[in-house]
């Protein structure tokens, strides 16, 4: 909705469903039907001249439901190779973040690209209940864990310069720190990938 020249506000929201997959069926458990929900919602601003375009929203995402099958031995029993238990787990994710997406021209021939997102994903309702054959028993909770292989932060920025038919381009892109695992003790550190080129246009 446009509140002045070139400036206004935005929002969008979707839902998705989707029912179990034939594959869904294989493995000797019953599988769980319930369908995998997914909510998500954003609002913001955006602001548009003859040297910027910008947006910048806030947004809501969640999945319910995702389904995998695990196998899980027997901590206890490492000899017995068939003391183990396959079970079909679920899981929901939600997410709150901030983007702002940006791309500036402030003089002939530049062009500057940017983008900054924030983003709090976690792990919601993880929780798996196992039973041994010799009557182990294993909980785990990784509800409100940080989602795994997911960073908290990434940076976008791409200028490119354009003179005549020649175009000099540099991508740099930052991802914060990330788990790797479920219970949150070990991550990656963050990092730069950078890429840089040069194109000229024949015809």
């Amino acid at each position: 909705y446009t509140l002045l020249p070139g400036f206004g506000i935005t929002g969008e929201y979707v839902y998705a469903m989707q029912h179990p997959y034939a594959y869904n069926f294989a493995g000797e458990n019953m599988p769980i039907l319930d369908p995998v929900n997914i909510h998500m919602a954003r609002g913001g601003v955006f602001w548009n001249n003859s040297w910027m375009q910008l947006v910048s929203q806030v947004s809501f995402i969640r999945q319910s439901n995702y389904k995998w099958r695990t196998q899980f031995n027997n901590p206890n029993n490492k000899g017995d190779k068939t003391d183990f238990v396959i079970l079909p787990i679920t899981w929901d994710v939600q997410t709150f973040g901030w983007t702002t997406d940006v791309v500036l021209q402030p003089a002939k021939g530049f062009t500057l690209h940017g983008l900054f997102t924030l983003q709090d994903p976690r792990y919601k309702n993880y929780v798996i209940d196992l039973t041994f054959k010799d009557g182990t028993t294993h909980h785990a909770d990784f509800s409100n864990k940080k989602t795994t292989n997911v960073s908290d932060m990434i940076i976008e920025l791409n200028p490119s310069y354009t003179y005549d038919r020649f175009n000099i381009w540099l991508s740099a892109r930052y991802s914060s720190s990330y788990y790797i695992n479920k219970i949150n003790t070990l991550k990656f550190n963050g990092l730069w990938t950078t890429f840089a080129g040069v194109s000229y246009a024949l015809n």
